[in-house]
């Protein structure tokens, strides 16, 4: 499995991949974290690593603020255990998202060079059997594309995990019909195509449907043309380029976290 990320001026994108049926577990490797230091040039961006797993990801086009950054002492990147569970009724689908062991202490172990793309390796201080690989580059004028790869088949749940504000306005994901706002900050969105439903979890019309045909309701929710993709009044916009289940969760006031399940 692999996540692929390319970020535009406000655009990011991710993608995970397969993995092969069999693992090989990675050579022991010492936690030694890369220290805090000048940002590494890659295309026009410049890439920042923390010692606390923080990533910052800067532009000269976009002079107000970085294109790309954590929340101050978060990290970028978060692995799980995935435990997805999706039943189906009439084209609607109830999902049940869980998170088994989750690892959250990523270490930047090395970054080098590979041609024009910067590589990168870690692991997590809190899961002993956790490593990725990323490698970054521009990949067309203005948009730095990145691929992460996890080491292990059992963690197939990604996160990514960009800054926000507790003010900021998000808007995307598809076609989406809230009840009461455009706005989708304080809420977690599963983007996935579906039946509207009748009702989309109004009252009293879904509960008496889903009385007669369980499911058939629908949520606030449902939409018929989903979209990974978000954008903000603060400039900030992602792109996931996956088909798999993803997750765009808007709830915490500091950070976006953005869940693939592959």
């Amino acid at each position: 499995m692999f996540i692929r990320t390319a970020l535009a001026l406000a655009v990011a994108t991710a993608l995970p991949a397969s993995c092969s049926d069999g693992w090989d577990a990675p050579a022991p490797v010492e936690p030694t974290p890369v220290e805090p230091g000048p940002a590494y040039p890659t295309g026009d961006f410049d890439l920042s690593f923390g010692s606390d797993g923080s990533l910052t990801v800067e532009h000269p086009a976009h002079p107000d603020g970085p294109v790309f950054a954590t929340a101050p002492g978060q990290a970028w990147l978060h692995l799980a255990e995935g435990d997805l569970h999706a039943a189906e009724h009439q084209g609607s689908f109830d999902l049940d998202e869980g998170l088994g062991a989750t690892c959250t202490g990523l270490v930047v172990l090395e970054v080098a060079y590979e041609g024009d793309a910067l590589h990168v390796e870690g692991e997590f201080a809190d899961c002993a059997d956790a490593t990725f690989a990323a490698d970054f580059w521009e990949e067309i004028p203005g948009h730095l594309a990145f691929e992460i790869a996890p080491d292990h088949p059992d963690y197939d749940a990604i996160t990514l995990r960009p800054a926000s504000e507790a003010d900021e306005r998000i808007f995307g994901l598809g076609q989406q019909a809230p009840h009461h706002r455009l706005d989708l900050k304080g809420r977690a969105i599963p983007v996935i195509s579906q039946e509207g439903g009748v009702g989309r979890g109004q009252n009293p019309i879904t509960p008496a449907i889903d009385l007669a045909a369980p499911g058939s309701g629908g949520s606030e929710d449902s939409t018929y043309y989903a979209a990974p993709h978000y954008l903000t009044d603060a400039d900030r916009s992602l792109f996931l380029e996956n088909t798999e289940l993803s997750v765009f969760d808007f709830t915490a006031d500091d950070v976006i976290e953005v869940r693939l399940h592959a």
